[in-house]
């Protein structure tokens, strides 16, 4: 079997796994897009144990972010989605993160109703993203 260099774009959609699993794949599967390995946090081991408030969201998210930063081609934009749905300290942190790893900006996603519009105007969000 012929083996390639991976190009940038791979190997940002494959930046949390640790060994490469992208040969002959034809789409990320979702048990490799949302599970990551982290031995320094203290996860739950299943499903069943996961209590609600339990994982820390937002130390996953600025390291997954980072280690997409690293990966993408400098020459694109990078604008990760975040949710402006959750609590203003949750979308701080994202945000901050983004600041941090030098994204381009983010893609917000909030419900479509005039209370959630509204919330994510009064938070200003830009004011966290400022600095990058």
């Amino acid at each position: 079997m012929m083996r390639n260099t991976p190009k940038p774009g791979t190997l940002a959609v494959w930046a949390g796994e640790q060994t490469p699993m992208w040969e002959r794949s034809t789409q990320v599967p979702v048990v490799h897009s949302v599970s990551f390995g982290y031995d320094d946090l203290d996860l739950p081991a299943t499903t069943a144990a996961l209590q609600p408030d339990q994982l820390p969201l937002t130390t996953i998210f600025a390291r997954e972010v980072a280690k997409l930063k690293t990966a993408a081609d400098p020459a694109l934009g990078l604008y990760p989605p975040i949710t402006a749905g959750a609590a203003p300290h949750i979308v701080k942190a994202f945000c901050t993160a983004l600041a941090e790893s030098r994204c381009d900006g983010a893609m917000l996603s909030f419900g479509a109703t005039e209370e959630a519009v509204e919330k994510v105007l009064r938070m200003r969000i830009g004011k966290w993203l400022e600095g990058r």
